[in-house]
């Protein structure tokens, strides 16, 4: 409205899509503003639809699915090529970790070009984890395979002077001093425990590991105090067994530290002495994980010192902040790098592409909401302008149509994986259905429903272009097994005699006796 009221030049430079096809015809009654449902036209003799909506049991299928689709599109489109394709979906990372096990192991008759942008900053470091786990310290139970996990980032092998081997020994160790979980009786006593329950803890188990390293290996270990020595640690591992000690000291004072309401300058320095103490970068894009932290926590104390807050804040308010710096997307890193670009649903990335192909475009997850918070002001009187999420992603929906160029393939889950009961589609894809039945005079096949396994006879048979897999380990696994024996059994020669245990032997499993 505000920009109408300039009373500025207008110049249209918007052209019809031409063709006669599904896509064509929308693309032209949005552009003239045209209701197609006030006359029906007949429906479009497409040999390859231009509009296809995919339903599947899952996440997993649809990416099965897509990958099955685009090959078609590369048999069906003339001179299609994997850069004009593009696949959005409004969380990609859920799909993330199936593009990769769909698209990056097909063999070469069916490799498929792509690359996945929006990945979070530390979406594939080891570090990220490790990260997220030290700024839950203060509820982490400290289980051995926490701790062990811990000692599997090349940052904190670096940091505490431990190699693939000691490593090794570490596990040995862990196992046979009969470490569980907890640092030591006071991390037992804050989860409720007794204080003086010091078993199977780490301190336990460490000074078992030192006292059998003061033994001589040939006597018998005995029992001192209520310790009763571990002999594992030969006298050259000694290092190794004083990281290990190291790293444990290190948790048990950062989990005191961590749980101390503090406020931003102290938290700015404090984690940067966590950095510090527990990680030592191994390569670049560790070091910018890194530095993206830092970064966060100097926007945090310049945003708390422009409005004069200087009060505690709580270590779980702190963790929030700086979880969503590793969740953050690295910018449009990985889009139009060549291939089909994979990438999250969001404004100016429905540029033209001759294919779109949109998933996850379920019910419940389009178009996504929008939490509201209890201080939010703004939320609980809107007023025109205010940015709503929900139209947000309708209007990037109705983005996505214009874009496309040839071919649009939406999918979502339509059946449940367990009961097969109905899915619903997104608001927006369902009113797309809608209008494109009702503004043609004449069945339209939108709609294909794909099986629940890739190896289902739907999947297998020719005959079934739209559901037919390019898989052909799928088509083997679907075969009907060959005859168990290609000829009938010789007539047994001779009197033979069976006493009644054999007998009952063979009545017990006959296919065992039959191939013993």
């Amino acid at each position: 409205d505000q920009l109408l009221q300039l009373e500025g030049e207008f110049h249209d430079h918007f052209r019809a899509a031409g063709g006669d096809g599904l896509l064509a015809r929308l693309q032209d009654d949005i552009l003239a503003l045209r209701d197609g449902r006030e006359a029906p036209r007949l429906p479009p003799n497409e040999a390859f639809p231009s509009i296809q909506v995919h339903g599947t049991h899952g996440r997993w299928r649809e990416v099965q699915v897509l990958h099955d689709n685009l090959l078609r599109c590369f048999q069906a489109l003339p001179g299609l090529e994997a850069r004009d394709i593009l696949v959005m979906a409004p969380d990609m990372a859920a799909y993330a970790p199936l593009v990769e096990a769909v698209f990056g192991t097909a063999p070469p008759e069916r490799h498929i070009p792509w690359t996945l942008a929006d990945r979070p900053a530390g979406g594939e470091l080891p570090l990220a984890g490790a990260l997220r786990w030290l700024l839950q310290l203060p509820q982490a139970r400290c289980g051995a395979s926490e701790i062990l996990a811990l000692l599997e980032v090349p940052a904190v092998q670096r940091r505490f002077g431990l190699e693939e081997e000691a490593l090794e020994r570490v596990r040995q160790w862990v196992g046979e001093a009969a470490i569980r979980w907890g640092l030591d009786g006071e991390q037992r006593r804050a989860l409720g425990l007794p204080e003086d329950d010091e078993l199977n803890t780490w301190a336990f188990g460490l000074r078992r590991l030192f006292l059998g390293l003061t033994l001589p290996v040939e006597q018998a270990p005995p029992l001192l105090g209520d310790c009763l020595p571990c002999l594992e640690v030969e006298g050259g591992e000694l290092p190794w067994l004083g990281a290990l000690q190291s790293l444990v000291d290190a948790l048990r004072q950062w989990r005191a530290r961590l749980d101390q309401a503090a406020t931003p300058g102290e938290w700015q320095r404090r984690i940067q002495a966590l950095l510090d103490a527990f990680f030592e970068p191994t390569d670049e894009a560790e070091g910018q994980l890194l530095d993206a932290l830092r970064d966060r926590l100097d926007e945090l104390v310049e945003r708390a010192t422009t409005a004069g807050f200087d009060a505690p804040l709580a270590s779980e308010v702190l963790r929030r902040l700086l979880e969503e710096a590793l969740d953050s997307p690295q910018g449009a890193r990985g889009f139009l790098q060549g291939g089909v670009t994979f990438s999250n649903l969001l404004p100016m990335r429905a540029l033209p592409f001759r294919v779109i192909c949109l998933l996850g475009m379920n019910h419940a997850d389009f178009p996504r909401a929008q939490p509201r918070l209890s201080f939010d002001e703004m939320a609980k009187e809107p007023k025109q302008g205010d940015r709503d999420r929900r139209r947000d992603d309708r209007y990037l929906f109705l983005e996505t149509l214009l874009a496309a160029g040839d071919c649009l393939l939406i999918s979502y889950q339509s059946r449940d994986p367990r009961s097969d009961q109905p899915c619903r589609p997104a608001g927006p894809v369902s009113e797309l259905i809608d209008y494109l039945a009702a503004s043609h005079a004449g069945p339209l096949e939108l709609f294909v429903q794909y099986p629940l396994q890739p190896f289902s006879p739907r999947a297998l048979d020719p005959q079934s272009p739209a559901t037919w897999t390019f898989d052909a380990d799928w088509r083997l696994a679907g075969e009907p097994p060959g005859p168990f024996l290609d000829a009938p059994l010789p007539e047994p020669e001779g009197e033979r005699v069976v006493d009644l245990e054999a007998l009952v032997d063979f009545w017990r499993d006959p296919a065992g006796a039959f191939l013993a």
